[in-house]
């Protein structure tokens, strides 16, 4: 081997190393991003969990009401729009908070519908 092809052979390497960093430096930077955008994915999947168990314990309590309120109203026979359309009204009037539905008529139909 020739002082002059040993050279070029240095440079050669050094070039395909700087390439190899280049392209070794935007992997790691797009794979750092997908990284990020996970773990603030998981942090907003746990946030949300947390919200999903309060609104189930929330919705669990509202259908147990309402079945009670059939029950009664069917138990009242003739008089029963009498006296559970106002209940109803009462019963399904929206909650305060975050966990409103839109339309509490549709969100509850088993109650509005019987009575």
């Amino acid at each position: 081997m020739t002082p002059k092809n040993y050279l070029d052979f240095i440079n050669n390497y050094k070039r395909a190393l700087a390439t190899n960093r280049s392209t070794i430096q935007d992997t790691v930077g797009r794979l750092s991003g997908g990284l990020e955008k996970l773990i603030q994915a998981a942090v907003e999947v746990d946030a949300m969990q947390k919200e999903l168990s309060q609104a189930k314990v929330v919705v669990e309590q509202a259908t147990k009401e309402c079945n009670e309120l059939l029950e009664v109203c069917r138990g009242r026979g003739a008089d029963a729009t009498a006296w559970c359309w106002p209940a109803c009204q009462s019963f399904v009037a929206p909650p305060a908070g975050p966990l409103q539905p839109p339309n509490p008529l549709q969100a509850m139909p088993s109650c509005h519908n019987s009575c």
